[in-house]
């Protein structure tokens, strides 16, 4: 009897555990994007390779766990990153040094989350892309 008692409470205790680890993971909003440009500079840096990361231009949400973050570097390249909420923490997904049009699929399968995205340098001579 005692034993059964036991096992009852400790699969109660992992029911529990595993319901509030599947909200934190699935269910819950994200924490705020970090406003901190010099944070996201020292991450971005922790996880590319090439030129470091000089300035941040700005920090677009693309739906409530994804943002875009334009960059320029040291080099003066112009790149940009996708960034997700996983983990319990905001990480980027991608990061590259072309500021070249991409389209990035936010869910793939699902075209209404496809969005087109670009950093392109404003002294560029760019005026038309082509397809």
């Amino acid at each position: 009897m005692r034993r059964r008692r036991i096992f009852i409470a400790g699969a109660a205790v992992a029911v529990v555990l595993l319901l509030t680890a599947g909200y934190l993971l699935f269910i819950a909003k994200p924490a705020p994007f970090p406003s901190d440009e010099q944070a996201l500079i020292d991450e971005l840096n922790t996880h590319s390779i090439g030129a470091a990361i000089e300035q941040v231009l700005d920090v677009f949400p693309v739906e409530e766990r994804f943002q875009f973050v334009p960059f320029v570097t040291d080099e003066k390249d112009y790149g940009m990153s996708f960034w997700v909420w996983k983990d319990l923490r905001w990480q980027p997904a991608f990061i590259t040094y072309s500021g070249e049009p991409r389209v990035w699929k936010v869910r793939e399968g699902d075209p209404s989350t496809y969005r087109i995205v670009w950093n392109i340098s404003p002294e560029s001579s760019l005026s038309t892309l082509n397809c």
